[in-house]
């Protein structure tokens, strides 16, 4: 075991791949790994409570609004010291109207899944998704 581990060492010092592919499959390997790592193939997606899902009270729509702000805001991209999320902003992802995602807001705060403070006029506000329903 040791004389393999040594020769694997020694092969990554060679600068060589220690996984003993041959030049042709590494080339397959370096192309994918290449293009699994330029941005525009980069994919998100959201992640909803299971309960949440099934909850008859909320409306679709603002299950899919969750899973909307979800995806924004847990992005690799996403910084919540300098990115600005807004009504206006989530509204032209949705495909809706501003008063249509206040009142989606407004469901999921009613229901127990998201909290939002308000933090002042200058200053966005904060949400917090629950992943568990908040006791009402």
């Amino acid at each position: 075991m040791s004389d393999n581990m040594g020769d694997i060492k020694e092969r990554v010092k060679k600068g060589r791949k220690a996984s003993g592919f041959n030049a042709e499959e590494q080339r397959v390997i370096d192309e994918y790994e290449e293009k699994r790592n330029t941005p525009t193939l980069q994919f998100y997606w959201a992640e909803t409570p299971e309960k949440l899902l099934k909850d008859p009270k909320i409306s679709l729509a603002a299950k899919g609004l969750y899973g909307l702000i979800y995806t924004y805001c847990y992005n690799k991209k996403y910084d919540p010291n300098t990115d600005k999320l807004s009504r206006g902003t989530l509204a032209r992802f949705a495909g809706v109207t501003v008063k249509t995602i206040t009142k989606l807001e407004n469901e999921l705060i009613e229901g127990g899944w998201m909290i939002m403070k308000h933090r002042g006029l200058s200053k966005p506000n904060k949400i917090n998704l629950l992943q568990v329903k908040k006791r009402t």
